[in-house]
This record gives structure tokens, C-alpha cells and sequence, in this order.
């Protein structure tokens, strides 16, 4: 996705007038198929990683530390 969306950038950047009705359309798909990827990072931010956390702190287990 990441590809796709510097793709479209440079196509945009490239042109000397507004962007075309096509790269209007795959900017607006894209943005879908983003914004559902960043929904489900969020629910795993705001739920998964709350419970793995209590349930390490609950476990007694080391913390992992990233160095």
C-alpha cells in the first residue's frame, strides 16, 4: 500500500495541472484501504496490547526492553 501510495504522489507531483479524475478516484481508494488498516492498529493499540500488558504484569514476567 505504501508503494502504491508514493506512486500516486508522484504521479500527481509530476503534472503541471490538477490531478486527473483516475488519480482522484485511486487516492480516494487508497485512503478506504488505509483508513481500514489504521482502524485495526487502533483496536490492537487501544485492546490487544492493554491485555498483554496486565496479563504480563499478572504473570510476573520480565518486561521486554528494546535497546
Amino acid at each position: 500500500m505504501n508503494n502504491k501510495i508514493a506512486a500516486l504522489a508522484g504521479v500527481v507531483a509530476s503534472a503541471d495541472a490538477a490531478p486527473t479524475a483516475q488519480s482522484v478516484q485511486v487516492f480516494d481508494e487508497l485512503s478506504a484501504a488505509l483508513q481500514v488498516q489504521l482502524d485495526r492498529l487502533k483496536a490492537v493499540l487501544d485492546a490487544d496490547v492493554p491485555a498483554f500488558n496486565r496479563l504480563v504484569k499478572e504473570s510476573d514476567v520480565p518486561a521486554i526492553i528494546l535497546r
